[in-house]
């Protein structure tokens, strides 16, 4: 591979890296500061709910 594609890819994986984990690990940990760490377990479920709540909100923006 030739130096420039090999930028491009890191350049998106860095992109990845930060559209998708970091504000995921910025949910999770305002999250359990917010309602003290009582369960991981509860706190993933809620994270996943949240996530669903958006995309039926975005669903219905595009409606």
């Amino acid at each position: 591979m030739n130096p420039k594609t090999t930028n491009i890819i890191v350049f998106s994986i860095i992109a990845l890296v930060l559209l998708f984990i970091i504000p995921l690990i910025a949910v999770v940990v305002i999250y359990a500061v917010t309602t003290g760490i009582e369960s991981s377990a509860g706190t993933f479920d809620s994270i996943i709910s949240l996530g669903s709540y958006e995309l039926e909100i975005l669903s219905e923006a595009k409606i």
